[in-house]
């Protein structure tokens, strides 16, 4: 559901929220053990929760925050500040921070008297319901004076470790929400510190006391053992956002061996939580596993509320991989798996309902996972486009059992945007890309004109949801119930009210941190503006909106639900619509005026804006495949230029084709083309599937001459009269990425048989073009014989001796590694021992857009882009230079994933690697050794990576017998390409 954190998807009413629903990336399971350690960097909620833990969000990689227990300070039954200490807790754990904050205000004047370690551990507390309320200054305000408590106390008791530990895991928090990564990183180390001081003290007053007579120290033990573990997992999270993935890997080993769950509930906890963090992290089959046998544990049990709610809660996630599962089979093309997940996510979820149903007085708890269980069937079989069952079910939810509280009123805002879905589809982000109705011979549960719901019934849902929010003086929640309510009345037509509400919905966020929920209201007030043609307003609108999503772009790289695959739902339509916007202040027929004016410089300043957001939608896209901030690990400010270099940078829209031309110390030029959208990707798949069919050679020219003339043709003028071009850049736009350019065909010759060198560089900024070093160090390797991996069969690589063998000796930098040699433990053994800046290797490998589906096949196992980039990180520390080419000879992108090549971007990046080149489907092996041969001739001579590259392909179609583009065609170089 929405959550009280800077995460954006947390509090999207553009989808259900995230405690609602959860759905993201997976891959096959592999290493269950390896993975379970770093699950365990998403643990901390649940285990909050199951020990009477501050009530935080399941939001993504995110640090936990300290427990609100009470540690053992100063007990009094006469104090009057602990009856407000206990009623804050509780207003907390219900949603009512307000609340909170002013119980713990009245016990902060009650407890003047008592110790200040007191006062120290109620100040971290209400530094943690200020931050969460977003105000940011008061919470700093409240952190400081509880610091400065901490630092002067002269008396190391265990009270004085166990708040202090506390204070030091809040400031951490605080730090990591501001963006201070590093610094965050040190306060968490110094909690685990501060934890296990405590931890030794308790455990030396335990030998003293006996159980019966005194159980305190056993329950504190618990608790600090819970919060040294949240310290651990708080560094590892930062450990992962700063790029240093093994010294992560290695804290989280550190946790796994350290953690002895004590009690059958406890171990229930854990297991669901694993299970969570699996899920999230994309590891859905080990997920799946994990959760069905802690749900055999929770059954076989003796039979107790505890037990039964623990069950239900199993029940629910199971149903959020399933889902998860679902998602990920779809985006990749693998419809009859999506749709057999689909089913079963959604008999998990009711199975929760039906648990609930069984009991005569279901207790507040049950009744509240039934309601989360409804709400996430309701908006995935929207998502899934089952209309016509959530048209059945919609009206069997019944919101009016839910105390007064946050859930109550985030559930509200969930309602309704269910049913702002189901009133019309057109809603954003409601029947997802995949599942469209234009991917499907028929659509199936269609509901009726007469079943649709008045829009004065959703609007009083969220009436009522502002009115529980106004009453909880809660701005931040307020302004979501706000802000869904203006998107009722967009999609109801009425757009004058609806700007009014959305600018009600930003207002409530004045003076607050919150930039994860500004840019969703700033995106639909641009969207709001451009509909009712106040087009400059528009445009500072989705402005802002990108300013604010830039602000918290780190967030959404791993947020929970569906990070990779709602990120063309939720992001990437922000920055379309922008481009869109911007696009229509061109002259209608896409040229700009010879003569400069005022006007003509505006519109060149709206086209470099258009480079822009399309550079940085591409990096967002990079980040969200890769899961990590990659300002992290690269210099995103070098700006290099290639005088001999063209950019091209190809836009589809819904309605045309925009082409802009970025030359080297000119103007940007546009072409426009009133093709749709849809046109061109048909006309790309087409194409696509017959380049991998030898015979195929005349289907190919055909949809290969209709695409020059949209992509080619409009700029081959301006390409013309700048003589000194020798490369044509391509910042492909989705789809457009998984053909090869050079096999555009104007009637005569392909494009690769004209004087330009061709690559793909998906987002500049990482790419930027260097020249190579004359000599280059190779790695190389491979598997010939036939391997079976993650359920697929590769055939056998015939001639990779004879591959490996044309790469000269001065350039190879070790034996190559083959066939039974070619394993993990040997390619990390080299990696580590050699001096190299290059690597060769002939494998068998899919691309993919999701990154779980991206690896290569070594010897009867695969290696994954995130393995490798673990791999490559640990071992660049002895290598004096960056890797400069990785080649990966006989590798495919994944059949109907529509952005696979983003896999191979992926991969380079994750290896440290300026340029990569590899296939976009299985080569041919004989054409694929002569061709690579030729390659390595042209960098031995002196000829850019895409220059050897052309004058290899063109070797093949006029020299060695294989004119079909099925041979020469498949390959393509991503990065730097000189």
């Amino acid at each position: 559901m929405f959550k009280r954190t800077t995460k954006p998807q947390d509090r999207l009413p553009k989808r259900l929220p995230k405690r609602f629903f959860q759905s993201q990336r997976s891959h096959q399971p592999k290493q269950l053990k390896r993975w379970l350690w770093l699950a365990l960097c998403l643990v901390s909620f649940w285990v909050s929760i199951a020990c009477g833990a501050l009530r935080v969000p399941a939001a993504i990689a995110h640090p936990t925050p300290p427990s609100l227990e009470t540690p053992s300070l100063e007990k009094s039954s006469t104090a009057a500040w602990q009856t407000d200490l206990t009623a804050g807790i509780a207003a907390f754990e219900a949603g009512r921070l307000t609340e909170a904050i002013a119980h713990w205000q009245t016990a902060l004047s009650a407890a003047a008297s008592a110790s200040p370690l007191t006062r120290a551990y109620l100040l971290s507390n209400l530094a943690t319901a200020q931050q969460q309320l977003g105000n940011a200054s008061a919470a700093r305000t409240a952190l400081t004076e509880s610091l400065g408590i901490v630092q002067s106390w002269p008396d190391q008791s265990q009270e004085y470790w166990e708040v202090t530990a506390r204070v030091f895991n809040t400031r951490g928090q605080l730090q990591w929400h501001q963006g201070e990564t590093r610094r965050a990183l040190t306060s968490w180390q110094q909690a685990e510190s501060y934890y296990q001081n405590a931890l030794q003290q308790a455990q030396q007053q335990s030998v003293s006391e006996t159980a019966s007579a005194q159980p305190t120290s056993k329950q504190s033990s618990e608790s600090e053992n819970l919060g040294l573990v949240r310290s651990q997992i708080n560094q590892a999270i930062a450990l992962q956002e700063l790029g240093l993935n093994v010294r992560a890997l290695e804290k989280l080993q550190e946790i796994t061996q350290s953690s002895n769950p004590v009690s059958t509930r406890l171990q229930l906890t854990t297991a669901k939580a694993l299970g969570k963090a699996l899920r999230r992290i994309g590891e859905l089959s080990d997920a799946q596993s994990v959760l069905l046998e802690s749900l055999q544990t929770a059954i076989a049990a003796p039979s107790a509320a505890p037990t039964e709610i623990a069950k239900q809660q199993i029940t629910l996630e199971l149903g959020h991989t399933l889902r998860s599962l679902s998602h990920r089979a779809i985006t990749i093309g693998k419809v009859s798996e999506a749709q057999a997940y689909r089913d079963q996510a959604v008999a998990y979820y009711s199975a929760v309902e039906a648990d609930d149903a069984t009991q005569a007085t279901p207790p507040p708890a049950s009744q509240w996972l039934q309601l989360q269980a409804q709400l996430n069937r309701l908006s995935f079989l929207i998502e899934t486009n089952q209309l016509g069952a959530a048209q059945a079910l919609w009206p069997q939810i019944d919101l009016s059992s839910l105390a007064p509280g946050r859930d109550r009123t985030e559930a509200h805002i969930s309602y309704a945007h269910s049913l702002n879905c189901l009133q019309s589809t057109k809603s954003v982000a409601c029947v997802r890309t995949e599942w469209q109705p234009t991917n499907f011979s028929t659509v199936t549960n269609q509901p009726s004109a007469e079943e649709q719901i008045p829009w004065p019934a959703i609007a009083t849902v969220l009436t009522s949801a502002i009115q529980q929010a106004q009453s909880l003086a809660d701005p931040l929640l307020e302004s979501y119930a706000v802000g869904e309510l203006a998107h009722t009345y967009e999609l109801a037509n009425q757009t004058d009210e609806a700007i009014r509400l959305t600018q009600q919905a930003l207002s409530l966020l004045e003076g607050k941190q919150t930039p994860e929920a500004a840019y969703r209201w700033e995106w639909q007030l641009g969207r709001l503006y451009s509909q009712s043609s106040q087009t400059v307003a528009a445009k500072s609108a989705y402005q802002q909106a990108l300013t604010s999503l830039a602000a918290v772009r780190q967030n959404l790289l791993l947020t929970n639900p569906q990070a990779q695959f709602s990120f063309r739902d939720d992001v990437e339509p922000l920055y379309r619509e922008f481009v869109a916007l911007l696009l229509q202040q061109q002259a209608s027929d896409g040229q700009l005026p010879e003569i400069e004016t005022d006007e003509t410089q505006s519109l060149r300043d709206s086209l470099s804006l258009v480079v822009n957001t399309l550079d940085a939608l591409q990096l967002t896209e990079l980040e969200n495949f890769l899961g990590c901030n990659l300002s992290q690990l690269v210099n995103l400010n070098e700006v290099r230029v290639d005088a001999k270099a063209a950019k091209i940078y190809p836009i589809l829209l819904p309605q045309q084709l925009a082409i802009i031309v970025d030359l080297p110390n000119q103007p940007l030029s546009l072409r426009t083309l009133p093709v749709s959208q849809t046109q061109v990707e048909q006309t790309l798949t087409t194409l696509r599937n017959n380049l991998t069919l030898p015979g195929k050679t005349p289907e190919v020219i055909a949809s290969a001459s209709q695409l020059y003339q949209w992509l080619i043709a409009p700029i081959e003028p301006i390409l013309l009269a700048n003589e000194q071009i020798e490369t044509l850049v391509f910042v492909s736009d989705g789809p457009l990425r998984n053909v090869p350019m050079g096999v555009l065909y104007d009637g005569q010759q392909y494009l690769i048989e004209k004087d330009y060198a061709i690559a793909i560089a998906p987002q500049l900024s990482l790419f930027a073009p260097r020249t190579t070093p004359q000599q280059l160090q190779v790695l190389t390797g491979g598997v010939s014989i036939p391997q079976t991996v993650r359920g697929q069969q590769f055939p056998t690589i015939e001639l990779l001796q004879a591959e490996l063998a044309q790469i000269p000796d001065q350039l190879t930098a070790a034996p190559p590694l083959l066939n039974e040699s070619f394993t993990k433990a040997n390619i990390e053994q080299q990696l580590e021992k050699e001096q190299y800046n290059s690597i060769h290797w002939k494998t068998h490998g899919v691309f993919s857009s999701d990154p779980s589906e991206t690896f290569l096949v070594t010897y009867q196992d695969g290696i994954s882009a995130n393995e490798l980039s673990a791999l490559v990180q640990s071992a660049r520390v002895q290598q004096a230079e960056p890797i400069e080419l990785l080649v990966l000879s006989a590798c495919e992108t994944a059949q109907g994933d529509r952005q696979a090549v983003l896999g191979l971007a992926g991969i380079a990046v994750r290896a440290g690697s300026r340029s990569a080149l590899s296939t976009l489907w299985r080569a041919d092996d004989r054409a694929n050794t002569r061709l690579m041969d030729y390659f390595y001739q042209g960098l031995a001579e002196g000829l850019t990576k895409a220059q050897a590259l052309q004058r290899s392909q063109q070797a093949l179609l006029t020299q060695e017998g294989y004119p079909a583009p099925y041979y020469w065609a498949p390959y393509v170089l991503v990065g730097n390409w000189l």
